[in-house]
């Protein structure tokens, strides 16, 4: 890591630069978590965020105000989670899961916050010869949501969790 884990940047999208700095780094997939002070305008003081802390492997957009988070925990599933900072804290908005079922295929389910409670708004299995396949299938690889072949994604090739905290 060029930075050593630590980070001074706008993590909450209001355009004052916050700090956050590696917190734990392990697990066999190397899953990153941070510790996180937001800058508060009206104190002038640094406010810990508790909720930062649980996202796992943060990728920064701020063209679309998404902290992107997955991380690796079993080759039969995964998921995937978009946080927004809402009301001084940060939210999931976004999840997608998908876990293989046996002889039948894979199973994906994806929430959406609505009304301040995750509803599922698809749960599919859905069978291919491959992970890669299904996920062409359900059509997550490029949708303007998801786009899961980006390398904002840890565990695609490439993602590097420097390159996506600044």
């Amino acid at each position: 890591m060029n930075t050593m884990g630590l980070h001074v940047v706008d993590v909450n999208f209001d355009g004052y630069r916050d700090v956050i700095i590696l917190n734990t780094f392990g697990g066999a997939h190397s899953n990153m978590w941070y510790d996180c002070w937001i800058w508060n305008p009206d104190t002038l003081s640094f406010i810990e965020s508790e909720s930062f802390s649980e996202i796992c492997n943060p990728a920064l957009d701020p063209e679309k105000k998404y902290i992107y988070s997955t991380g690796g925990s079993g080759a039969g599933n995964h998921e995937w989670s978009i946080y927004q900072y809402i009301d001084s804290e940060f939210v999931v908005t976004n999840s997608l899961s998908y876990y293989e079922v046996k002889n039948e295929g894979y199973h994906f389910i994806e929430q959406k916050l609505t009304n301040e409670e995750m509803k599922i708004t698809r749960d599919d299995v859905i069978q291919a010869d491959s992970f890669d396949e299904a996920l062409s299938i359900v059509g997550y690889i490029n949708d303007d949501l998801w786009q899961l072949e980006s390398p904002r994604w840890y565990g695609i090739g490439g993602h590097q969790a420097d390159q996506w905290l600044e």
